[in-house]
């Protein structure tokens, strides 16, 4: 779907856009497209009550002050009374193509995008996403402060808690942006936001790893790996997607990527490849490059194999767009963990405390 057409198709044909879900990612949908002039309509399966508790108030408050007709309590079929001059659908990543609702615009006709796709497409920045079941938030965010350093106008968004939608200035929908070449958008996706995907083409596609997550909503780990693969899908040669080599999902994956490939991992020939014995080695090679470049990990607060496999990843996307190795190095020596996750808050009588409240 090429929404800045929709977008135009939408607003010349005085029809209203119907924003599916009100979570982080349907709000800032609803607001920005209201903002931009658009009649909105927003719909969530929860009731009113439970969605002002515990601090829905001031975002539903804002948004029908905003003149978004919202309603709540609609789920399946129901959809069908909202529909009245609807040009165009919104899916937020809360809402699985295999819900009622999502079954019910399909059967009903209605075009649909997810969040992602519409605020990338809008955006038309050059993009690295980076999808996982696990270590999503960290690679993101180092990667956005390798990048930071070596220059570019890197700008963090996605799963992590702030929309790709909310990075969307309101005159972009009317009329393409001039995009600076050093900006870059680093987004952390999730399968929820993956899988609705039609047109995604991310010029740097990063894949951590695969396990038995999100199974309450996908399945079947098969169905789990079809969303992930979505963002390699339409990769061309210009693109590229970097895979862990050590993990057998994505792996297996591997065989249907198109675009050029490289893999990271402890067992990787070619690529990023981790030397990592804790108090012994602690270094990654690029061994793709036209000469081995190797990283010292051994200051890093990044403490783990696991983290090793973060850095790696981290280190082959940007390199690949052009950051240097000066500023790389020293992103990894100052990198501070984020909280909750394996975060080192102290040592007392021989003992190191360790934060990673995240995992529970």
């Amino acid at each position: 779907m090429d929404v800045r057409a929709e977008l135009f198709r939408v607003r010349s044909e005085s029809k209203r856009v119907l924003v599916v879900g009100l979570g982080i990612s349907g709000f800032s949908t609803a607001a920005l497209l209201s903002k931009a002039g658009y009649k909105v309509v927003a719909i969530d399966k929860a009731s009113e009550s439970k969605y002002r508790l515990p601090a829905g108030s001031e975002t539903l408050d804002n948004l029908r002050s905003r003149g978004v007709e919202v309603h709540f309590g609609v789920d399946g079929e129901e959809v069908g009374k909202y529909l009245t001059d609807v040009g165009l659908c919104v899916l937020s990543p809360g809402v699985s193509l295999e819900s009622a609702v999502s079954g019910a615009l399909k059967r009903l006709g209605a075009p649909c995008i997810g969040e992602l796709e519409l605020a990338l497409q809008i955006l038309g920045s050059r993009s690295v996403l980076v999808t996982g079941s696990n270590g999503k938030s960290t690679t993101v965010t180092l990667i956005h402060d390798m990048l930071t350093r070596a220059g570019f106008q890197s700008r963090l968004c996605g799963n992590i808690g702030i929309p790709v939608t909310a990075l969307v200035e309101v005159d972009a929908l009317s009329a393409p942006r001039s995009v600076p070449e050093s900006e870059i958008l680093v987004v952390e996706a999730s399968s929820y936001q993956l899988e609705s995907c039609t047109v995604l083409k991310p010029d740097v596609g990063v894949w951590l790893n695969l396990s038995d997550n999100h199974l309450e909503r996908h399945g079947m780990m098969e169905r789990y790996l079809a969303a992930k693969g979505k963002m390699f899908e339409r990769q061309d040669k210009n693109c590229l997607a970097i895979v862990n080599g050590d993990d057998i999902w994505c792996s297996a994956m591997m065989r249907d990527v198109t675009a050029p490939a490289q893999q990271f991992g402890v067992q990787v020939s070619k690529g990023a490849r981790i030397q990592y014995k804790p108090g012994v080695q602690d270094r990654i090679e690029l061994t793709h490059l036209p000469a081995i470049e190797s990283y010292d990990c051994s200051r890093s607060r990044l403490i783990g194999l696991h983290n090793r496999y973060n850095i790696a990843a981290a280190l082959i996307a940007c390199r690949s767009l052009g950051a240097d190795y000066k500023a790389l190095q020293q992103s990894i020596d100052e990198f501070a963990p984020l909280e909750h996750r394996i975060e080192i808050v102290g040592e007392r009588s021989g003992v190191l405390y360790i934060n990673d409240s995240k995992s529970t």
